[in-house]
């Protein structure tokens, strides 16, 4: 599971990617220029911008992957006891990660490399800490997160779904990691 949670933390960084090209995309008129050295400049020039659209196609294959793997196999349904939704968490997500690196100066290497570091160091605790849930571009894609309790069991779950959930639904559930499952 551990290769579902980079994926992820490479989805939940989507909204960074948009903002990097948005940030360092540089047009070059081809009008007047149809030559391999007028191609190469764009190309040098929109390095981070193609690196960019590279890590959104990896993050949308992954998405589409992870989520068709999860329609597999499905424990016996339960009725919810109790549900908080808890999708609020992206939005912490989104303010402590995703906008002070949108607002970085791309300018330089060293920029790129304390950014790259920081990336990594991030998404590193990302994955260790199992809050690969806490995604804001998994609720733009419309899954919801929910604190749920079932009727008899003292644990509570925290589980990921297309649908929104109320108490009384009944669900099955797909275990991903630890307390955290998918359910429908």
């Amino acid at each position: 599971m551990t290769k579902y949670k980079i994926g992820l933390y490479i989805v939940s960084l989507e909204l960074l990617f948009v903002s990097i090209i948005i940030k360092t995309y540089h047009h070059v008129s081809f009008c007047f220029c149809s030559s391999w050295s007028c191609i190469n400049e764009y190309l040098m020039l929109n390095i981070p911008s193609l690196i960019c659209v590279f890590f959104i196609l990896i993050g949308s294959g992954v998405y589409k992957l992870y989520f068709k793997e999860l329609d597999g196999d499905f424990a016996s349904p339960k009725t919810i006891k109790s549900v908080e939704n808890i999708s609020n968490n992206h939005l912490s997500f989104l303010a402590t990660y995703i906008l002070p690196f949108a607002t970085f100066d791309f300018i330089g290497f060293r920029n790129w490399l304390l950014f790259l570091f920081m990336i990594v160091v991030i998404g590193i605790i990302y994955v260790k800490t199992n809050f690969f849930y806490t995604n804001p571009t998994l609720s733009l894609f419309g899954v919801y997160v929910y604190d749920i309790s079932f009727d008899g069991a003292e644990n509570k779950i925290i589980a990921i779904s297309r649908q929104k959930l109320k108490q009384g639904d009944i669900i099955s559930r797909r275990h991903i990691d630890e307390n955290i499952y998918f359910v429908k």
